[in-house]
């Protein structure tokens, strides 16, 4: 399996979430995105950085049991011209979480396969930045160019949650808005959806509103 060592891959996270952040900007927060179609910009970059600080905390408090993973999600700014900072926030966090110290030890791993925890969370949250920092590329019109180690590192990343002990259907989610656990599949937990405060400019947190990632056409 093709991986990356941990400082590349910390340094991937924080570079591509930069290029999805400057997409992010040249798009605008209404623009359509072809490869989410349910979505727009504005989503999501909520998505990407809601699902960095949701990670950051999994791992930063050395959670080993899912019933305990985080209910509450980090705030997107309502000023669009903010979200540049605080992508680099959510994504700088997560790099820092993703420490040498934290790599081995007891964290919940949502594929149920033989990585330690952050291992495993830090390879879903490369992918998720990746993934969606194209998406954020297509909708701007603009070149998304990703490196062969960091292509070949997220195929092997696919082909381990496909043969994980959970599969395809991986991992507990937040609650929905209902209250009810769900589930996420592609291995993914997290499509952490929350209200805004007015005039929040934070990493601050408040109530889940739902709503799932939408499926790629194929």
């Amino acid at each position: 399996m093709t991986e990356l060592n941990a400082e590349q891959a910390r340094r991937a996270i924080v570079e591509h979430t930069r290029r999805l952040a400057e997409s992010a900007a040249a798009a605008g927060p209404d623009a359509a995105v072809p490869t989410t179609p349910q979505w727009t910009i504005t989503d999501l970059v909520e998505h990407v950085g809601q699902t960095q600080h949701w990670v950051a905390e999994i791992i930063e408090r050395r959670i080993t049991d899912p019933t305990q993973l985080p209910t509450q999600m980090a705030v997107l700014p309502t000023d669009p011209r903010e979200w540049q900072a605080w992508l680099s926030q959510s994504a700088q966090r997560v790099a820092s979480a993703c420490s040498d110290d934290a790599l081995d030890a007891p964290v919940f791993n949502a594929a149920g396969d033989g990585r330690p925890g952050t291992r495993f969370w830090m390879s879903s949250v490369l992918n998720e930045t990746v993934v969606h920092g194209f998406d954020a590329a297509n909708a701007a019109d603009r070149p998304a160019d990703i490196d062969p180690d960091i292509a070949a590192a997220l195929i092997s990343n696919h082909l381990a949650m496909l043969t994980s002990p959970r599969g395809r259907c991986c991992g507990p989610s937040p609650p929905t808005p209902s209250g009810a656990p769900g589930r996420r599949c592609s291995g993914w937990p997290p499509t952490p959806r929350t209200t805004r405060a007015p005039g929040s400019s934070n990493g601050g947190l408040t109530g889940q509103r739902g709503g799932p990632e939408p499926s790629r056409p194929m």
